[in-house]
């Protein structure tokens, strides 16, 4: 049975190190967790290190949390108030730069619907015209005597 001798690496020394790496791992999104913020632990949160008498009252925490708990929601609704304007805003940019402004756009869509209608009457005219025609030619044809042989 032999033994290993110290001085030779061995696998588990020579192809795994056990010292961190120069370079910290990537996350799948592309962020380092390198600079992803460390875990809390009671430990590290800064409220437990103060004495007991500078401590703040449960009820001043509670209170500080719901007035940002307050801001998050009034800052969504912020945002959401911001994302529609900038949706505006965009529509209008778009508008300008076809030429376009939104009073131009209603007086178009007025004119085509103004032109459709007078198209839809000029059609009935005609549609009429050729009954009529059709009624003057079955008459007549109705009047004169039959041309045929026996």
């Amino acid at each position: 049975m032999a033994v290993a001798d110290a001085s030779v690496p061995t696998a588990s020394s020579s192809c795994f190190p056990t010292h961190a790496p120069l370079v910290p791992p990537v996350v799948l999104d592309g962020s380092s967790s390198h600079y992803a913020s460390p875990p809390s632990s009671p430990s590290s949160n800064r409220i437990l290190d103060l004495p007991p008498s500078s401590q703040p009252a449960p009820q001043a925490v509670a209170d500080a949390l719901k007035v940002v708990h307050d801001l998050e929601v009034d800052e969504a609704i912020d945002v959401q108030h911001e994302l529609q304007t900038m949706q505006s805003v965009m529509h209008h940019i778009d508008l300008a730069l076809r030429g376009e402004t939104p009073h131009q756009i209603a007086q178009r869509e007025t004119r085509e619907a103004a032109r459709q209608e007078r198209e839809r009457q000029r059609l009935e005219r005609q549609l009429a015209q050729h009954e009529q025609h059709v009624q003057r030619l079955a008459s007549r044809l109705a009047k004169q005597p039959s041309n045929v042989v026996p």
